[in-house]
């Protein structure tokens, strides 16, 4: 997929989140600050002809956002088909579920988030002189 398609798609996911109470709107603004921080970064690197590759740890973090995404819009689904009868019992598992695997979930993100853009950075941090 695009990067940048993947940026875009990732961000609206979170967004969109955040009304349904799964996504704290502070975690969101920092996810996508990051991302517009490393493409900025890569954009100036561009401009001054060098590509930056991403890194693995980059990778690892949009793993874990497509999984907290995944978990939340399923926790939504279930919730919807228990609203329309289809399902029973959930009532006394999902509220746990959204609650503390979501939170885990959310913490995992962000910390790869601010750990990998905070390091990729610091890694490419000559390309902020100004010469």
């Amino acid at each position: 997929m695009d990067p940048l398609a993947d940026k875009i798609m990732m961000a609206a996911a979170f967004i969109l989140l955040i009304p349904e109470y799964a996504f704290p709107a502070w975690v969101a603004v920092a996810i996508i600050g990051r991302e517009f921080a490393i493409t900025g970064l890569r954009l100036l690197a561009a401009s001054k002809g060098i590509v930056l590759p991403s890194e693995q740890l980059g990778k690892h973090k949009t793993v874990w956002q497509i999984v907290c995404v995944v978990f939340f819009l399923l926790m939504l689904a279930l919730a919807e088909l228990e609203r329309a009868g289809l399902l029973t019992g959930l009532v006394y598992w999902w509220g746990y579920a959204w609650l503390y695997a979501g939170r885990a979930l959310i913490a995992t993100v962000l910390m790869l988030t601010l750990y990998s853009g905070l390091g990729y950075l610091w890694n490419h941090r000559e390309l902020f002189s100004v010469k």
